[in-house]
């Protein structure tokens, strides 16, 4: 099985369980990442070009925490995020 960084969403926020793949082979997965609310911080207006990692750095001073942006917008994917004209920021990076 993959082994996921300390800090990632999967690792924080998902179980791992046994299941069988198509081809009758036992494989661990893990459960979709169940990530909890956290407080607003504010609004970032969108300017193009901007990246998300970008503005994780910015505000939560970690590059790898665009999820914690995506999910707290309720996006699955960063890119979802991105063409919003307003992007909500999470208070805490934890």
């Amino acid at each position: 099985m993959a082994k996921f960084s300390t800090d990632s969403r999967y690792a924080k926020y998902s179980q791992p369980f046994k299941t069988t793949d198509p081809r009758g082979r036992e494989v661990l997965a893990v459960t979709p990442a169940a990530i909890p609310a956290k407080r607003n911080r504010g609004t970032h207006v969108t300017k193009d070009p901007q990246r998300l990692d970008h503005l994780a750095w910015f505000y939560l001073k970690r590059a790898d925490a665009f999820w914690e942006i995506t999910a707290h917008n309720g996006r699955l994917l960063p890119d979802a995020v991105l063409a919003q004209a307003r992007i909500r920021i999470p208070l805490d990076g934890d």
